[in-house]
């Protein structure tokens, strides 16, 4: 018999590969966890019905909300049909994919909100049709754990507000910048200003611009799971996304 974790990450990718996902997007953890014990249709998506099988005691809360956030992972994933999802998964290096699979279920099990699931599946969709490399699935996965989900959601909401309707500059908030900044997302930049010295025009290192620009990192998170400028490849808009912060005085 297969170590528990072993069996989670066989099931995983079974899940991904052959699992009919229609009904997952419409069910809640308490219509699965009834539906296996019942022997109902959900009992054949693998990943579930271990998680379920390996609570001898009864399903507790830990295993509830692991049950949800594997439902709101599978949700998105939905759309590609099993066939086309085992073509993808086969044209991924075995070790990169096995790895993926592990690293998945540990963020999951980790999540502090419902709301980072969906963000975590669109990693694995972007690894999974190799529109990222492997490691940049991992920097994602760590971004979107570390990150608050309000500062997420705010900052979501203001670069998708100016990207939808242009104009001025997006009115991101230091904070949310800053808890970015943390992980790696934004780094900060440093730029000399020039000053007048008598008649003459000279540089001074006397006031100096700070800006937290955004990591290159960064940039490609908010175009694939954010899912905005996918189209800008000379990253034309990722300059509107820097974050001015106080000039610093030598």
């Amino acid at each position: 018999m297969d170590h528990p974790d072993k069996a989670l990450e066989k099931s995983f990718l079974e899940t991904i590969a052959n699992s009919d996902l229609q009904d997952v997007g419409k069910t809640t953890a308490e219509v699965v966890i009834d539906s296996v014990l019942k022997e109902g249709l959900l009992r054949d998506i693998p990943l579930l019905s271990l998680v379920i099988g390996l609570a001898k005691a009864g399903v507790s809360v830990k295993e509830h909300m692991f049950i949800e956030k594997v439902l709101r992972f599978l949700s998105p994933l939905r759309k590609y049909t099993n066939e086309e999802r085992r073509n993808y998964l086969a044209s991924l290096d075995e070790n990169e994919l096995r790895n993926a699979s592990q690293y998945m279920l540990l963020y999951l099990d980790r999540l502090d909100s419902l709301e980072k699931p969906p963000m975590l599946a669109r990693v694995f969709e972007a690894f999974m049709l190799q529109q990222i490399r492997y490691k940049t699935m991992l920097y994602f996965s760590h971004f979107i754990d570390s990150v608050f989900i309000l500062v997420w959601q705010d900052y979501h909401r203001v670069i998708k507000t100016w990207h939808d309707a242009p104009g001025g500059a997006p009115r991101i908030a230091k904070d949310d910048a800053l808890a970015l900044e943390k992980v790696g997302f934004y780094m900060e930049e440093h730029k000399a200003e020039n000053m007048v010295v008598g008649d003459r025009f000279e540089t001074a290192l006397k006031a100096v611009k700070r800006n937290l620009v955004l990591t290159d990192a960064g940039w490609q998170f908010i175009q694939v799971v954010f899912q905005l400028w996918t189209s800008d490849t000379d990253g034309r808009s990722r300059r509107w996304l820097s974050v001015e912060l106080r000039p610093g005085r030598y």
